[in-house]
């Protein structure tokens, strides 16, 4: 009988800016995956935290429920669906 051995990835650290001088060095940051996008959605899918597809159905979502004179802001609808993490979402605003 052989044991496997599984590699088990540590949780990402995610910061938490305690006061707007850390938050504004965190958005300086050259480092982050998420510079270059244009959009929310852009930047969560080039950090890695949610895949196209998932976008994709946020998106037609965000759109089905303004039709029906609901605004919520894609983020928080993607944190409310449990597609990622408030953290996650402040994380890559933040980038």
């Amino acid at each position: 009988m052989t044991q496997e051995t599984v590699e088990h990835k540590p949780d990402p650290v995610y910061p938490q800016p305690r006061t707007p001088e850390e938050l504004w060095e965190l958005m300086q940051d050259p480092h982050s995956r998420a510079h270059g996008a244009r959009h929310l959605g852009e930047a969560l899918v080039h950090s890695g935290v949610i895949g196209v597809d998932q976008l994709r159905e946020s998106l037609k979502r965000q759109m089905e429920e303004r039709k029906i004179g609901i605004h919520r802001p894609l983020g928080q609808q993607m944190v409310d669906k449990g597609l990622l993490s408030d953290q996650q979402l402040r994380h890559v605003i933040a980038g």
